[in-house]
C-alpha cells in the first residue's frame, strides 16, 4: 500500500463518516499508554479531499509513492476491508504464513533475492548514505521474490491480518523490514509480534487478493 492508496481509503471514509476518516489518518507514534501523536496530514476544509502533503507540520518532505506508514493494525484492516467493498474483491491482510511464503518461495532462501545479504538490493537503513528515509515503493527493482513480489526485504515493515501472535490475542504479526532497519530484518524468516493499537513510522501494510470464495 502507498500513502496515495491509503488517501483513497480515509477519502471513502470522509464521504460519510468525516470524523472517523480523521481517527484514520497517519500519525505520530504511539507509546505505552496507547495515544499516538497528532495527525500527519492536514483536516481539508468541508467538501474537499484529504491529500498526502508535501511537506508536514515538521518541515520533512513527503511523497504520496512511499509506503504506508504512522497506522495501527486496526486502521490496515478497515482500509483492506474499504478496498473489498470497493471493488467487490476478496481483498485483505495476508497471514505471517502467506507473508513469508510470498517472500522466501520453497527453497529455504535467506533473503528473497539469495542467501548472501547486499544493502544495494532492498531499502534498509544502510541502503543509502545519509540520513535514512522512505522512498517511493518499488524503488529498489531487484527486491523481488520468486513469485515477483516487490519490496520483499525492505521498504516497510508490513502487519499482517492474524488476529493474533504467538497464541496472545493482543498481539499481531509483522514482518519484514522498514527503511529504517538494521539488515537482519530483511530476512524472509524476520518477524515480531506488535500490539494491535501500536503506531509507528516504519510500519504499513501490504494488501493481498484471497481466492475465490473466501
Amino acid at each position: 500500500l502507498s500513502l496515495a492508496d491509503y488517501a483513497r481509503f480515509v477519502n471513502g471514509v470522509a464521504a460519510t463518516d468525516p470524523e472517523g476518516a480523521w481517527a484514520r489518518v497517519p500519525r505520530g507514534e504511539s507509546g505505552v499508554h496507547q495515544a499516538g501523536g497528532g495527525q500527519f496530514w492536514a483536516r481539508p476544509a468541508p467538501g474537499e479531499p484529504y491529500v498526502v502533503p508535501d511537506v508536514d507540520a515538521d518541515g520533512d518532505q513527503w511523497d504520496e509513492r512511499w509506503p504506508l506508514l504512522g497506522v495501527h493494525w486496526h486502521d490496515a484492516m478497515a482500509c483492506a476491508a474499504w478496498f473489498a467493498a470497493e471493488t467487490g474483491l476478496p481483498i485483505r491482510l495476508p497471514t505471517a504464513l502467506e507473508s513469508e511464503k510470498a517472500v522466501r518461495g520453497v527453497d529455504g532462501r535467506i533473503y528473497p533475492w539469495g542467501d548472501r545479504f547486499d544493502a544495494t538490493l532492498c531499502h534498509v537503513r544502510d541502503s543509502r548514505p545519509g540520513r535514512p528515509r522512505p522512498a517511493p515503493v518499488g524503488s529498489f527493482p531487484e527486491d523481488r521474490s520468486v513469485y515477483g513480489v516487490r519490496d520483499a526485504g525492505g521498504c516497510i515493515r508490513e502487519l499482517c491480518g492474524d488476529a493474533e501472535y504467538a497464541g496472545n490475542p493482543e498481539r499481531r504479526p509483522a514482518r519484514g523490514a522498514s527503511w529504517n532497519h538494521l539488515p537482519d530484518a530483511a530476512r524472509c524468516a524476520s518477524s515480531l509480534g506488535t500490539t494491535h493499537w501500536n503506531i509507528s513510522a516504519f510500519m504499513g501494510a501490504r494488501l493481498a487478493r484471497g481466492l475465490p470464495g473466501e
